[in-house]
């Protein structure tokens, strides 16, 4: 709403509680115009849209979906979000954590940022996990599973996808090094966030890519193209990180 008011825009944008059981049923029945959508909705969103932008049919994954005449279109502004939020880093590895949706996404951003680097994918779920190394290398990637306790040295990127609960504790060997991405950000700092800052280590947090997939949404919204950038961005970020960082 923050991002709505700077922008002059008289829109309503509340929460609804719904299970992904219950997804095709509301979407069916309500009357919006668009919604955002967290997890863990956005695989069943993706069976039920209409058509797909090109990150959503790569991901099959969706957390955007704006009403039009042929039924809902369905966007991935998350992959915008982790791209945008890891702007400027550089690295020859990679360590993503997690095997859901989000680990999806950050192969799409790890292939925009640097399609030749080499990652690996650690998750206690071997099942899911294999099927994102299957999916990472379907997008090109060198990607494959590291199993035991990865070794933070190794690597110059790691991105976590995992929840801000989770308890990674003696999951590790090594030392962290390079550029820590945790798309968790509340409780903050994370587990994991204050491991690599007790390194010197950087960190990035999960807010960056909350208030840049957000800014891709509200292109959409507006301008009905993700690649149409709003007016003021840098100014509409601010506010929206102070907005979710009053929220705690």
């Amino acid at each position: 709403m923050a991002a709505y008011s700077l922008l002059g825009l008289n829109w309503d944008y509340s929460r609804f509680e719904v299970t992904e059981h219950d997804l095709a049923t509301f979407l069916a029945s309500t009357e919006l115009s668009a919604a955002s959508l967290t997890m863990p909705l956005k695989d069943e969103a993706f069976n039920l849209v209409s058509t797909s932008d090109s990150p959503a049919l790569a991901a099959r994954a969706v957390n955007t979906i704006v009403r039009s005449e042929f039924g809902w279109v369905g966007y991935n502004t998350d992959v915008f979000g982790l791209t945008a939020a890891l702007a400027g880093q550089t690295f020859e590895t990679a360590l993503v954590l997690g095997s859901g949706a989000t680990a999806r996404n950050a192969l799409l951003a790890i292939r925009a940022l640097n399609p030749s680097a080499t990652v690996g994918i650690h998750a206690r779920n071997l099942a899911t996990a294999d099927g994102v190394v299957s999916f990472g290398l379907n997008q090109g990637l060198n990607v494959s599973m590291v199993g035991g306790k990865p070794d933070l040295s190794l690597f110059d990127l790691t991105i976590s996808t995992l929840p801000p609960d989770a308890d990674t504790t003696g999951w590790f060997a090594g030392q962290p090094k390079g550029t820590l991405l945790d798309v968790a950000y509340k409780p903050w700092p994370s587990q994991l966030a204050k491991l690599w800052l007790a390194s010197g280590g950087n960190v990035v947090s999960g807010i960056q890519m909350l208030i840049w997939q957000a800014i891709a949404q509200i292109r959409i919204f507006k301008n009905g193209n993700v690649a149409a950038p709003l007016e003021n961005e840098q100014e509409i970020a601010e506010v929206m990180r102070t907005a979710a960082l009053a929220e705690g």
